[in-house]
């Protein structure tokens, strides 16, 4: 409205002037003007629509909401889904870049992987005010008995008679505050956070009282949404492998219920990397036995996010006593971690056949570093490295090709499978288009191609051939057929002799009659036993060879010249198909689906821009 209304003023003021220049032809002119002015003030709005539409999707977020309302600041909706969350997330890091906004991108980040840890294990942190100053530390819940309620006059916070803490701080020691709440013989919330500040801040013991005076709030108030919040951003700061392995036992001997794993599972990360495997498991075992509570779910959910690193480190007997734990106990998993569990099945199943798919291609073990990296490393890490492998897939069609050979019984589809859903993830944090818009131009470009490459096909010495074969293979079934029927005739006549005599010819007409439907279940039988398995491996063979030679290598330049995403090329080739199911070249659709190279070939097209 503000723009509109002064340009206006301005376009009337221009519109006067020029009606005042030609008088004379004022009725000419007066049209003319008004309709200068309406194509003005149209293109001046459409301008200003799209400088707002601009603004509006790069706008500044509103950092004053981290990190204790991280929903606000994602701009999630109610009921909001992980998918939800993820989008919202890569919205801003595609604007916020952790090469150029190092400090932006590590907020972003911890937002992000505390509501993502959240919404896995279903624990909904009660969201806190902006300032920590207007959180209200009056008791929640039940008490541990022998501890009293505190009145309101006597709070360290609210009291008119006391001073505030953070008043007293500019008059009083440090040091003495500190001794004064220690020895408190009943103490409040706040006292708990008080004391855990005030040790840091005198760097007693290393800082390691800090979360030891959590830790002993949370016995105290286990209900208190501050301390436990606190403690939750506390162990998502890297730790000492000590400190860390001091932490993990303290708190599994406080929080001995479901919650445990949603609270140390920072730690555990940690601590995987840096410890053998057999002393974590030793560790997670004695944290386990100290637990009380009959709820699993989250440490179903901690299984499941521990497994992806975990797979490359552990013992087969141990990630086969894990696995069977998720597949008894899946019903309780929630659906929100379907994705997770799809994608460990197939991390599990690629490990199981690393050694046959490497085979000492030099291709192949790019495609496995990338791999591990995506499970083991950092974020960070994970984008470059995925990338650069993309860019390098994305510029040689010809290896790629040699790499991964088409072949129809291929034990390849596990790896492009675990492929594909990584470089998606991928594709999502960085400026990539992963929904194809298609113009006219294209469809008639790669419907061009494919009905060349069919008639290519079909002209070609093996194409006449096995056209001519698909005759001879129907040809083959009815003589199949005749046989059966000449078979049993010949018997019934052995056993009843057929006369050509008066009446008795008609009634032995009749009989043949039945002889031949009975003669179809045996026909049938050495058709689906015989005759089809015989013709499905001739033309399987035959398909695979005029694909290689023929289409293959043609679809890959396509694909190189246009960047058209595999799915709407097997859609085409699908479709090609069904128009000439009885042509020679019908077959090589199968062969397209198992060629697993343009399958990640395609998907590294994506990653040139």
């Amino acid at each position: 409205r503000f723009y509109g209304s002064a340009w206006k003023k301005e376009f009337l003021l221009q519109a006067t002037l020029m009606n005042r220049m030609f008088q004379r032809k004022k009725i000419l002119f007066t049209g003319a003007c008004f309709g200068l002015q309406l194509f003005l003030e149209l293109s001046l709005w459409r301008a200003l629509r799209s400088k707002a539409s601009v603004n509006s999707t790069h706008s500044e977020p509103q950092w004053n909401l981290l990190p204790f309302d991280a929903e606000g600041f994602f701009n999630l909706d109610e009921g909001y889904s992980r998918k939800d969350l993820k989008r919202a997330y890569n919205r801003l890091i595609k604007q916020f870049k952790p090469e150029k906004f190092p400090d932006e991108f590590k907020k972003i980040r911890a937002a992000y992987e505390l509501l993502d840890q959240q919404m896995r294990y279903g624990t909904q942190i009660e969201r806190l005010p902006i300032s920590l100053s207007e959180y209200s530390w009056e008791v929640t819940g039940e008490e541990k008995p022998g501890k009293a309620h505190f009145d309101r006059e006597t709070d360290p916070v609210k009291s008119s008679r006391i001073a505030p803490l953070h008043e007293r701080l500019l008059t009083e020691l440090p040091e003495n505050l500190y001794i004064e709440l220690k020895k408190l013989d009943t103490k409040r919330p706040y006292d708990y956070f008080a004391l855990a500040v005030l040790s840091d801040v005198l760097s007693e013991a290393n800082g390691s009282n800090f979360s030891r005076w959590l830790l002993e709030g949370i016995q105290t108030y286990p209900e208190d949404t501050g301390l436990m919040t606190l403690l939750v951003a506390y162990f998502r700061n890297p730790l000492p492998t000590k400190t860390a392995i001091r932490l993990v036992k303290a708190t599994s001997k406080i929080i001995q219920n479901d919650r445990f794993f949603f609270v140390t599972e920072p730690l555990w990360d940690q601590l995987l990397f840096r410890m053998e495997f057999n002393d974590f498991q030793k560790l997670l075992v004695e944290c386990e036995s100290n637990l009380t509570d009959h709820r699993i779910h989250g440490r179903l959910t901690f299984y499941v996010h521990l497994l992806k690193p975990a797979l490359w480190k552990a013992e087969v007997e141990w990630i086969d006593q894990a696995f069977d734990f998720i597949n008894e106990n899946f019903q309780e998993l929630s659906g929100s971690l379907d994705y997770d569990l799809e994608l460990l099945y197939l991390i599990r199943e690629y490990i199981n056949h690393r050694d046959d798919f490497l085979n000492g291609d030099p291709i192949r073990e790019q495609l496995d570093r990338s791999i591990i990296a995506f499970c083991t490393r950092d974020r960070d890490e994970i984008d470059m490295l995925i990338v650069d492998c993309q860019v390098k897939l994305a510029l040689g069609l010809e290896p790629l090709l040699e790499t991964l050979p088409c072949k129809t019984n291929s034990p390849y589809n596990y790896v492009t499978n675990l492929w594909q859903m990584i470089s998606d993830e991928v594709a999502e944090r960085i400026e990539t288009e992963n929904d194809f818009p298609l113009s006219r131009e294209q469809v008639l470009s790669l419907k061009t191609l494919l009905y060349s490459l069919m008639r290519k096909t079909e002209n070609s010495i093996v194409g006449r051939v096995m056209g001519i074969a698909i005759y001879i293979m129907m040809l083959a079934l009815c003589t199949v057929y005749l046989l059966c029927s000449s078979i049993i005739i010949n018997t019934v006549e052995f056993v009843t002799p057929i006369s050509f005599d008066d009446d008795v010819f008609t009634i032995s007409y009749l009989a043949a009659i039945p002889c031949l439907a009975a003669a179809y279940f045996p026909a049938r039988w050495i058709n689906r036993k015989v005759t089809l398995p015989a013709w499905w491996f001739l033309d399987g063979r035959v398909a695979e060879f005029l694909y290689r030679r023929i289409w293959r290598r043609e679809l890959g330049l396509h694909i190189t010249q246009t960047a058209i995403p595999y799915s709407i090329m097997f859609q085409g080739m699908e479709a090609l198909h069904e128009e000439h199911a009885k042509s020679s070249a019908s077959s090589t659709t199968e062969c397209f689906s198992h060629d697993y190279a343009l399958v990640v070939f395609s998907s590294a097209q994506r990653f040139l821009a």
